[in-house]
């Protein structure tokens, strides 16, 4: 939530930051007429500097035909028989949501059919619509809920959608532009979160109640079946669907790792509790259990299920004190291994695993109400990424990708009696012939080893000299993987360029420890990895300060934040994307009271201290030298707040270091709202790169 006012930071001792009222804070007004002068003016000036040259043009052009290339290849997701693709390239500028037959899929050159045409609808209603996804109502999936944002933004415009007349229905459910979520009840009833007026709203932005709407009456009638308190972060409903046996869970966020659960009858309006611990992410229903990952130990009588593990919980538990018989571990990590995912297909469970931050996947079942031993499914060749990008209860069917760095994505089709099938491969995108990919290990400053991946021309000599790019994120669990990244490709990594990718505490790699070790007061933590890849890449003589450029995004663009203003002195460029960046600040900023369980909140007086000796805005200084900045963001961003980088920026720019400025006037926490955009922001970030670290590079 936004507010306007001026903070005084804390005193503080003299190796602290100085207190000083914030002169940027009308940056901070996002449509301002001020703030908006000042981007423009800084947007000129950044592109006069980095697209006047024909290598931006030609990185632009080569970013634009990888991203509208009609040969890429068309992921999906099962309806029943059928598989539905959102597609987006030179002609659908916006995307068209299509569908096709399984059968027809498998084919070279499949049959489509379009349901909706968001080009077409942006024209014909004057709006810059943005394709935000689809709820349908299983298992008939006739019935489905359409979100469309203006420019980018997390706020959606809720529309029904009947999907076999393929049009919007008339007089159907429509809710108007909020942050809402809507989960279907029954066909005629939808469990609607969202903005009902003051009060109904956490403060995070995002909904404290769930109503129950009936179709055909006004949304002000809809019944109250959820309330949450304002310090949460939001409440909301989902439908757990197998083999046409739904339930519906409630969800209150506690924080964003902890959570309450209840089930809902429609029939009698009841809700039962869900008997689990709160650091327990409900991850798929599976023969009338639910499927939990473990945050903390949980001590369940006289069994300790260790963070990371997947358990299973009777759902006839729900309202009841829990049972030895309701309760059975189905997965246990090893301490290398990291779960991303669970599937329930339709008699086995599919558990999508890191293993050394490469992937695996495991199968089990239930015989005879037991979980069976998972086992290792048989493996591609080598190490790389996999994602499963759709799935099935219809059968024991499902579909993923494999890719590594220098290997395109090809689909797969995986059965349990003949194994994967091929189905389509992704023609290369760049030169990779060249290229090799090491695995190797830093040792951080508490003596931790911390995994990274070097992308590199065969035969490069070291001897500092190599321009190089690392990226990071470093939060909220997410991994880092080894995937196929063809604009890296093609605009870095084809030139010569060295490309790192760190996976640093604070994400998913080895488990909920790996990321909790980096929370709160220990945030610190997670720079330190980062920092320790860096001085591990120059020591090896791979690069050196001059010729080393740091890149990340959101959280990301806080982590190089950070190092840049801790260590000025390791790198020669920073690439700072949707930043966060002011943190005594970032819990009033739209949806930053929803991160307080990652940062700390900032009002309280012993984590503040921690996160004043991290903050960047905080600590940059005109005593010190920085390398060359770019800061990029969207004046649509509605999640992370655009002000951080503003403020940062002119800030920097006033102690008269090397700064250039972007941001794009849509787009959303994507910074980009279509594919033309995209080329543009890649364009612009990669030449700034080669103007700075990479002038060897052709």
């Amino acid at each position: 939530m936004k507010r306007f006012v001026i903070v005084l930071l804390l005193m503080a001792c003299a190796h602290r930051p100085a207190v000083v009222e914030d002169p940027y804070l009308w940056l901070e007004n996002i449509e301002g007429a001020e703030a908006l002068k000042w981007v423009e003016a800084q947007n000129q000036k950044s592109q006069a500097a980095l697209t006047q040259s024909p290598r931006y043009e030609r990185a632009e052009k080569d970013t634009l035909a990888i991203l509208e290339a009609k040969d890429k290849i068309p992921t999906g997701f099962f309806l029943k028989n059928d598989i539905v693709n959102f597609w987006r390239d030179d002609v659908h500028v916006r995307g068209i949501l299509r569908t096709t037959s399984y059968a027809e899929y498998k084919k070279s050159k499949p049959r489509w059919q379009t349901i909706l045409d968001i080009d077409a609808l942006a024209k014909k209603e004057n709006e810059n619509w943005v394709f935000k996804g689809f709820e349908c109502l299983e298992p008939v999936y006739q019935k489905c809920m359409v979100s469309l944002s203006r420019g980018g933004k997390d706020a959606t415009v809720e529309r029904e959608f009947d999907l076999t007349k393929k049009k919007f229905v008339e007089k159907g459910f429509t809710l108007p532009e909020a942050k809402t979520v809507v989960t279907w009840a029954d066909k005629d009833h939808l469990l609607v979160g969202t903005d009902f007026g003051p009060g109904t709203l956490t403060d995070s932005g995002y909904s404290r109640q769930i109503k129950l709407w009936k179709r055909g009456t006004t949304l002000d009638k809809a019944k109250m079946v959820m309330e949450i308190d304002a310090k949460d972060v939001r409440a909301h409903a989902m439908r757990m669907v197998h083999r046409d046996q739904a339930k519906i869970v409630l969800v209150r966020a506690i924080d964003f790792f902890n959570t309450e659960e209840s089930v809902f009858d429609l029939k009698t309006l009841s809700v039962k509790p869900i008997p689990k611990p709160p650091a327990a992410e409900l991850a798929s229903y599976f023969q009338g259990r639910y499927l939990y990952e473990i945050r903390n130990p949980w001590k369940f009588k006289s069994t300790t299920f260790e963070p990371g593990a997947v358990v299973s919980i009777d759902e006839k538990a729900a309202g009841k004190e829990l049972e030895d018989k309701d309760v059975q571990l189905v997965f246990a990590p090893k301490p290398t291994q990291s779960v991303q995912r669970v599937l329930a297909l339709k008699t086995k469970v599919v558990i999508a695993i890191l293993e050394d931050v490469n992937s695996r996947l495991y199968v089990t079942e239930l015989d005879k109400d037991k979980w069976l031993q998972p086992s290792l499914l048989a493996m591609l060749d080598g190490n790389g990424q996999i994602t499963v990008t759709s799935s099935t209860d219809e059968s024991n069917l499902y579909l993923f990708l494999y890719e590594n760095f220098n290997q395109p994505s090809t689909l797969y089709a995986y059965d349990f009696v003949s194994g994967p099938t091929k189905l389509k491969s992704m023609p290369a995108r760049f030169d990779a012939k060249d290229l090799q990919v090491e695995q190797r290990f830093a040792v951080s400053k508490d003596g931790t080893r911390i995994p990274y991946f070097m992308v590199f021309k065969k035969g490069l000599v070291f001897d500092g000299s190599a321009p190089t790019l690392q990226y990071g994120y470093g939060g909220f669990t997410v991994s880092q993987t080894a995937g196929y990244n063809a604009i890296v490709g093609k605009l870095w990594m084809e030139k010569g360029g060295v490309f790192v990718v760190a996976n640093i505490r604070g994400g998913g790699e080895y488990g909920p420890k790996w990321h909790q070790a980096a929370l709160k007061e220990n945030r610190q933590k997670a720079y330190d990895d980062f920092i320790a890849v860096s001085e591990d890449l120059i020591q090896r003589k791979v690069t050196s300060p001059s010729r080393l450029a740091i890149r990340g995004g959101s959280n990301g663009g806080l982590l190089v934040g950070a190092v840049m203003t801790q260590r000025p002195d390791l790198y020669g460029a920073v690439l700072c994307w949707v930043p966060l960046l002011d943190m005594i600040r970032y819990s009033q900023l739209l949806a930053g009271a929803s991160w307080m369980g990652e940062y700390g909140d900032p009002s309280d007086a012993k984590m503040r201290e921690v996160i004043l000796k991290y903050s960047p805005y905080q600590n940059v200084g005109a005593d010190k030298k920085y390398p060359p900045v770019l800061f990029v963001t969207s004046t649509k961003d509605d999640r992370v707040h655009p002000g951080h980088a503003r403020k940062m920026a002119a800030k920097m720019m006033e102690q008269k270091h090397f700064v250039m400025y972007y941001e794009n006037v849509e787009g959303g926490h994507g910074a980009g709202a279509n594919l033309k955009q995209l080329a543009k922001l890649n364009a612009l970030q990669y030449e700034f790169l080669l103007q700075t670290i990479g002038t060897s590079l052709k």
